[in-house]
């Protein structure tokens, strides 16, 4: 059985083996899927042979950064807010791996000036029951 077209589904005419589409208009078609498809559905990993689907993982880079940001309490600082924007943005996986290595750097960056001379709003009670509980694990 030969390779059907990713859009339309029709059998694939073309003689060059790396062809996905039948013609430009479903090549469209597909472009536009790819954009609106979820974004931790498009990331993928490279093990040099074929990709494979990320490994999902439970917390996004978001979620961790605002957890360190009212960690510190500096969530509405103008700092914090760019730091999530930041951390959205690297949620989204859209860009190029040297975009994304940029706006993580980025982020670093934003997260240490966000909060830096910051105390931490966790009580010291509640570290050592975060320790014991980490190693009663």
């Amino acid at each position: 059985m030969g390779r059907l077209c990713l859009a339309c589904d029709k059998p694939l005419t073309s003689t060059n083996p790396r062809a996905k589409y039948c013609d430009s208009s479903c090549r469209g078609v597909g472009t536009t899927r790819r954009k609106q498809a979820i974004p931790e559905l498009r990331t993928t990993v490279s093990d040099g042979s074929a990709s494979k689907p990320a490994p999902k993982t439970k917390r996004s880079v978001h979620k961790s950064t605002l957890a360190e940001l009212v960690n510190v309490d500096r969530v509405d600082t103008a700092l914090g807010q760019a730091a999530l924007a930041l951390a959205a943005r690297i949620d989204l996986a859209a860009d190029t791996g040297s975009a994304l290595a940029s706006a993580v750097k980025t982020l670093t960056e934003t997260l240490a000036a966000a909060t830096k001379d910051a105390r931490s709003t966790v009580s010291n009670v509640d570290e050592l029951g975060e320790h014991r509980a980490r190693r009663r694990a």
